[in-house]
């Protein structure tokens, strides 16, 4: 079940990525990466809300990108794009996705603030890696690209560790290497970290707790200003 869900939490953000991407009105926008991202964290909550009912979530989830996009049009169509209120457009998703949704902010917040279920504590850690696995510090990624070919294999591998949050600091350190600035650079960083990790794993079943030791001793001095992709990987693994 708890792989299940899942599974349908990382189709659903595939999707939103695939369906905001192929707007030509979203994409042409100068802060289309500010808006993908605030879309992104409104439906992680809108799933989270539906989440005691999955089939709901997924649902409402689907129908809150949809009118993401739609709010966004009606503000451009009406010339309002440069007096967007990112927190409205969130709350209007609220207010068409959530059940028994209130118009009190200090509310909403407050439920935002303190999901227990265990649908929850499953989601979030995915949620915060695929924000560092997205980078969204980079303006040339097509997000819906790597989602599509990346993100299935790297949950599982971030689902392995025994402490994943050492992939969201490995994304995180190596995304300040000027080369990754690069999509097609990025790509290759993505293709060979996932083989490199899985291969030092499968040899060494200790590997990832000798590999949070060396980072909690040596990550001051660890060298990421490398010139290629591969001394690149090479230093932050080994």
């Amino acid at each position: 079940m708890k792989k299940d869900i899942i599974y349908k939490y990382l189709n659903i953000c595939i999707n939103y990525f695939d369906f905001m991407e192929k707007s030509s009105f979203l994409t042409s926008l100068y802060n289309c990466n500010f808006l993908l991202l605030i879309g992104f964290r409104a439906i992680n909550h809108v799933f989270l809300f539906n989440s005691n009912y999955i089939d709901s979530a997924v649902e409402n989830t689907e129908k809150a990108y949809i009118y993401y996009l739609e709010y966004l049009e009606q503000l451009d169509k009406t010339n309002m794009m440069n007096e967007l209120n990112h927190m409205d457009a969130i709350l209007f998703l609220y207010n068409k996705t959530i059940p028994n949704y209130t118009d009190d902010i200090s509310e909403t917040v407050n439920k935002i603030n303190t999901f227990d279920s265990d649908i929850n504590d499953e989601i979030m850690p995915i949620f915060h890696f695929i924000n560092s696995f997205l980078f969204w510090e980079n303006q040339n990624i097509k997000r819906c690209e790597i989602m599509k070919e990346f993100i299935l294999d790297y949950v599982k591998l971030f689902l392995l560790l025994p402490n994943n949050e050492m992939l969201n600091l490995y994304f995180e350190l190596a995304q300040k290497n000027i080369l990754l600035s690069n999509k097609d650079n990025y790509i290759h960083f993505l293709k060979e970290s996932h083989k490199q990790i899985r291969k030092k794993i499968n040899k060494n079943k200790n590997y990832c707790i000798e590999w949070e030791k060396k980072y909690i001793q040596k990550i001051s001095d660890m060298d990421i200003q490398c010139n290629t992709i591969k001394d690149l990987i090479h230093n932050l693994l080994d």
